[in-house]
């Protein structure tokens, strides 16, 4: 790991006129911070697979602390440094908001009108009322999340064109991407700028960030860290299988494509401290920071989702944040206005425990400033601690498949077709081997009935316990039969799912993604979770009436087989 600024005794005099430290506060706190953190997150690397992170915290005025730990590139055994570049996702969203609060500053952005004012060829196809900017900034238009069958570019966007709503804008929150590709245009309409050049004119350059690229390219690959992702896609992860690197690819939409560090991040977030203002320079005026954020004084917005930000207010604080994940990356970032301190960390996987990160930093930050014992962090409860004893006995399935659970040295183990599977316990109920051919799928526990007896489900199959064998039935519906099976596409994003037939219900398993229930809603035709969800999934029949593909809220998937 190197250490990008200073160590805590420093961080101490930077902030001391700046914060109201308790004044019994020791030095010897600062290096107890330091090394807590360093404790936490190296942990954290060995634990979670994480190949590298950069870290910032920062008060209203200057950048606090800011460390680097692990390698950029596993292969060479390069490690993360001060101006490596992180993918930081979808927290360019509160770039593009703060984009659009300077078009409301200029008299050119109004986020109550329809956006076909502005943009004329978005017409959406159904009676409900028009989507304005302001459903687009909040997630609450209806529309699909995204559409990852077409490739990052303008047609993105402008394919949402013809897209319908789930319900009135405005009625529900529903988290979508392809809503920000659109803003991404309606910046370029409305600036006469490309969106790139915009945000670098007008938020990069005047915040001093000046290591941060608006644009994921090929020119700027050899500066970031790579990005490393799970080796296989169609199960769930073992940390005894090594990460692979992701494939890059270039990204320039408003929803995800800023590449920067932690340091330039400090600099964006005491912007966000000081409410719009950075280094004594407007970036947007009071009222649009109050827009952008649902402040103000009179009448505090309750919505924890406003333009581009989370926004959360209790008595003692208010709290900034958004995350960020794109294919081989993942960020968060937390910024306390009121307290006046914002953290910030990247790790080079989309699965890197970032959250956890976060909010430990702050929780140590504000530790330290308030002059009180530093925090461990919580660990999870280990398994050996977890009950096993409901769980034990044998079991019966469908085809009459036996299979006897039983505990050893504190772990499940499972008899199974001549093999015995160790279980690693992932929670109180589900559990993974990573034995091919039993790997595939968690094995869970779920509740039979108010007896306290089990069932253990692993894919598409169920195993009653030997008391309850013969109220085993086949409830599988002849209709589904052609809809399950393997499909894959070629994006980076979701490039599989399976779709298996469980207990009368359709389901969708995207691999280490999890399972997602699917709702019927026509003979072919299913939305996902939730029956009023934007999101859904076509099967199309095509030779001799098999199902050849499926249309995944308009990302096409072709069928692979059973």
């Amino acid at each position: 790991m190197k250490i990008k600024l200073m160590v805590f005794p420093v961080f101490l005099s930077v902030i001391w006129g700046c914060t109201n430290v308790n004044q019994s506060t020791d030095v010897s706190n600062f290096i107890a911070a330091e090394k807590a953190i360093d404790i936490f997150i190296n942990d954290l690397m060995v634990d979670q697979q994480i190949p590298g992170y950069t870290i910032s915290i920062t008060n209203k005025d200057s950048l606090i602390f800011s460390k680097t730990y692990g390698f950029a590139d596993l292969k060479l055994r390069e490690k993360v440094n001060s101006a490596t570049l992180f993918q930081i996702g979808s927290i360019t969203k509160s770039f593009t908001a703060i984009a659009l609060m300077q078009l409301f500053d200029e008299g050119k952005f109004d986020p109550n009108l329809p956006l076909s004012n502005y943009l004329g060829w978005f017409h959406i196809n159904d009676d409900n009322p028009p989507v304005t900017g302001h459903h687009l900034l909040t997630h609450t238009s209806g529309i699909i999340s995204s559409n990852d069958g077409i490739y990052p570019s303008p047609a993105l966007g402008i394919s949402a064109g013809h897209l319908n709503t789930s319900w009135n804008p405005g009625e529900k929150f529903h988290y979508s991407n392809l809503g920000y590709s659109i803003l991404h245009l309606l910046i370029e309409h409305l600036s006469g700028m490309s969106y790139r050049d915009y945000v670098q004119e007008n938020i990069i350059q005047p915040i001093g960030m000046h290591s941060t690229n608006v644009g994921i390219t090929m020119e700027s690959r050899g500066m970031q860290a790579i990005g490393y992702v799970y080796p296989f896609d169609d199960r769930p992860h073992h940390s005894s299988r090594d990460l692979v690197e992701a494939t890059f690819f270039e990204y320039g939409l408003g929803d995800g494509c800023i590449q920067t560090t932690s340091e330039d991040m400090s600099k964006y977030m005491q912007m966000l401290i000081n409410r719009g203002t950075y280094s004594g320079k407007r970036i947007i005026s009071e009222e649009a920071f109050n827009l952008f954020t649902g402040l103000s004084s009179q009448h505090p917005s309750n919505d924890w989702y406003q333009y581009g930000i989370n926004v959360t207010q209790n008595s003692n604080e208010i709290l900034l944040a958004h995350s960020g994940g794109m294919v081989a990356f993942s960020s968060n970032m937390l910024v306390d206005i009121s307290n006046k301190i914002g953290v910030f960390v990247s790790a080079n996987t989309q699965f890197g425990s970032v959250h956890e990160v976060a909010d430990y930093l702050m929780r140590v930050t504000k530790s330290v400033l308030e002059g009180k014992e530093i925090p461990t962090y919580e660990t999870k409860t280990s398994s050996s601690n977890l009950a096993h004893d409901v769980y034990l006995g044998k079991y019966v399935g469908r085809n009459g498949d036996t299979i006897i659970v039983h505990a050893e040295n504190d772990s499940l183990v499972i008899d199974a077709e001549n093999e015995r599977l160790t279980l690693n316990q992932i929670d109180s109920a589900k559990f993974y081997t990573p034995k091919l051919g039993f790997d595939l799928y968690y094995w869970t526990f779920d509740k039979l009935d108010s007896t306290g007896l089990y069932k253990l489900v692993y894919g598409d199959q169920v195993f009653l316990p030997s008391t309850h064998s013969d109220s085993i039935g086949n409830n599988l519906r002849v209709e589904w039969y052609d809809f399950t099976g393997k499909y894959r596409s070629y994006s980076p994003w979701l490039s599989y799912f399976e779709v298996i037939q469980r207990e009368g219900e359709l389901k969708l398993i995207a691999g280490y993604w999890g399972e997602m229930n699917l709702i019927e809603v026509s003979n072919t035709r299913f939305k996902i979770n939730d029956p009023d969800s934007p999101g859904y999934i076509e099967f199309v029949r095509e030779i001799n009436g098999h199902v050849l593909k499926a249309n995944l809220s308009g990302h096409t998937f072709y069928w692979l087989g059973m």
